[in-house]
């Protein structure tokens, strides 16, 4: 890992000691229900590789538009922990066909390697902002009671 994205991951809280690369190939994406890139670019890439994984496979900025969309919209039911990232993959699509297209270039995220550690901070902030306004969604879907009365953590009897 770039020492840079390492101290901006750690500026964070975020753990890299164990953070390892890996090759992505037709096998990762097939087994993955969510597919994120920094790019429209990277996307294009990933589906190139993979063209079952069109549905689920977005830039970080615009999945994080699509599911501020669905809140906005309350097209988010309540859901189990496992449940959680399948409902908003699910709401993400949905959205699509509702919002206004962007501007190209406006959901990719500027690439850092050969910037500065200013630059990566601020690439770090763009993504950690994203990833906010996703995960509260998750979080909070986990927190409600489902259809069986549960809560989190609890199974249905």
């Amino acid at each position: 890992m770039h020492e840079h994205a390492a101290a901006a991951l750690k500026s964070h809280r975020v753990e890299t000691s164990g953070w390892r690369s890996q090759r992505l190939g037709a096998a990762l994406i097939s087994q993955s229900g969510l597919i994120l890139t920094a790019t429209a670019a990277h996307r294009s890439a990933v589906v190139s590789l993979e063209p079952r994984a069109v549905g689920r496979t977005f830039p970080l900025l615009q999945f994080a538009r699509l599911v501020d969309a669905a809140r906005a919209s309350a097209n988010l039911a309540r859901s189990s922990p496992a449940e959680s990232g399948p409902q908003l993959v699910a709401a993400a699509i949905a959205s699509r066909g509702r919002l206004q297209p962007v501007e190209d270039g406006a959901d990719d995220v500027d690439d850092p390697i050969g910037r500065s550690h200013a630059f990566f901070d601020r690439c770090g902030a763009v993504l950690f902002s994203a990833v906010e306004r996703i995960l509260p969604l998750a979080a909070s879907a986990a927190a409600q009671p489902h259809a069986g009365g549960a809560g989190a953590g609890q199974r249905p009897a």
